[in-house]
């Protein structure tokens, strides 16, 4: 089974593969310009609408041989952030299919089954039926929750609300046993193990690339603490994270320090952050007049 690796085209990517006309992203340019990676299968996601030779509307699409597709919320609907989630997260597995080298099923709610609207999307499982069941991909579980955020990104507010990011300020790396999360490759959070590392590093970016993102909050878990953002759990914090303080307390403490950063775009060494809450007001009207333009 391929490592599948999901992420959000960037500004950068989209621009030259996009009709400034209708404003419709070519599939087959983006996918052209992408470098498949042996033994990964990628699955972009970008808000704008998808064209592509003799298709009138698409979801996805997924070029088999290269291991790449592309997934658009474009046409996933308004009707609430939970609902858009859930869509979203059907197309990708639908893609997925498409990936690990299936057809389209006539079984009727199976996931490799035709959706010709979004409301087809929530009658359709995301399980694969009989004839098209193959191991249960093991990123499904893990990507769930990394699908809620992205699509925070790509589609509830849509890509004009969001900074352009060229190179994701976190990361994360094990070294000598101890598994940490960096900021511009410096360490800020020590954590349990790499799926943890991992998972609050691609978060953390995901927030970072809102012009507001939710606040960052800490909570008792027993004797532990999480950190929670927007709903969704960034990383739980143990004795060991604390360098062997309380847990609650470094949280709450490197919430708040943190939680800045995100609004800030960067610490004060950085340049001027502060302009970035500042004058909120004045990149949040910039970003609707951009939308405008471009939907």
């Amino acid at each position: 089974m391929q490592h599948v690796r999901i992420r959000t085209l960037s500004e950068d990517e989209s621009a030259p593969a996009t009709n400034r006309m209708d404003q419709r992203l070519s599939v087959s340019q983006v996918l052209a310009a992408q470098r498949p990676i042996e033994g990964e299968h990628l699955v972009l996601i970008t808000p704008l609408d998808l064209a592509l030779r003799d298709c009138e509307s698409l979801f996805g699409y997924a070029d088999c041989k290269r291991g790449i597709a592309v997934v658009s919320t474009f046409r996933l609907g308004l009707d609430g952030e939970q609902l858009l989630a859930a869509r979203l997260m059907n197309v990708i597995e639908h893609e997925r299919g498409h990936l690990d080298g299936l057809g389209h099923c006539r079984t009727k709610g199976c996931i490799m089954s035709v959706a010709r609207c979004a409301a087809d999307l929530d009658v359709r499982r995301l399980e694969r039926c009989g004839q098209c069941r193959k191991p249960k991909p093991a990123w499904q579980a893990r990507a769930a929750a990394a699908v809620v955020c992205v699509l925070a990104i790509a589609a509830a507010q849509g890509a004009a609300s969001f900074v352009k990011v060229k190179s994701p300020p976190f990361s994360w790396r094990a070294e000598g046993g101890a598994v940490e999360v960096l900021y511009r490759k410096q360490p800020t959070l020590l954590l349990a193990g790499e799926p943890a590392a991992r998972s609050a590093a691609g978060t953390l970016n995901a927030l970072y690339a809102q012009i507001t993102p939710p606040p960052i909050e800490a909570k008792a878990a027993g004797p532990n603490a999480v950190l929670i953002a927007g709903g969704m759990k960034l990383a739980e914090l143990d004795g060991r994270s604390a360098g062997g303080g309380d847990p609650l307390a470094y949280a709450q403490a490197w919430a708040a320090k943190t939680d800045r950063l995100m609004r800030a775009k960067g610490e004060e060494a950085e340049g001027c952050p502060s302009c970035h809450i500042r004058r909120l007001d004045e990149v949040l009207a910039a970003a609707r007049m951009r939308r405008e333009r471009r939907w």
